[in-house]
């Protein structure tokens, strides 16, 4: 009995996992056409059940007002939701609303540890604006060597010009 309980919820997470791929497909593509209205009705209902790169995709249409009116503070509230669940980019947009303040009260600290978290992970644009942040000591104390190591790190990753 216990053996094909564990049989079934095994289908069951495959299938679930199985529909979201499908619909994270199907909003990508409207999206990259133009058609933010079928992103936004796939992108929606996985967000609300917790896919992370959906949550993210919608802090981006809001945060860019495509398909949605702009609203930060919308885009921040689902940059928070897939940060949570580690995702990268989110990392690096929370960051990015703390240090401009744009949704969030401005906050270069705070700002500097969502960078680290995106930094750390091989996000190219955080390991830059680190870069920055330690060249200019905001929100961390100014420190030649570190803004180099983390410009270093960004230009390495870099595709070739």
């Amino acid at each position: 009995m216990k053996q094909s309980v564990s049989v079934v919820v095994v289908l069951f997470l495959t299938l679930v996992a199985t529909s979201a791929r499908a619909g994270l497909d199907e909003a990508r593509k409207a999206f990259l056409r133009g058609d933010y209205a079928t992103a936004l009705r796939e992108w929606r209902p996985l967000a609300g059940q917790g896919v992370a790169k959906a949550q993210y995709n919608l802090g981006q249409m809001y945060k860019l007002g495509l398909g949605v009116p702009q609203d930060y503070i919308e885009a921040i509230r689902w940059y928070r939701k897939a940060s949570v669940q580690g995702d990268i980019n989110a990392h690096h947009n929370v960051g990015g609303a703390l240090y401009s303040g744009k949704g969030v009260s401005q906050d270069y600290g705070e700002a500097a540890h969502w960078f680290h978290k995106a930094a750390y992970r091989g996000h190219e644009q955080a390991q830059f604006n680190l870069g920055l942040m330690y060249a200019r000591g905001e929100g961390v104390g100014q420190n030649d060597v570190h803004a180099y190591k983390w410009f270093l790190l960004a230009a390495s990753r870099a595709p070739p010009r």
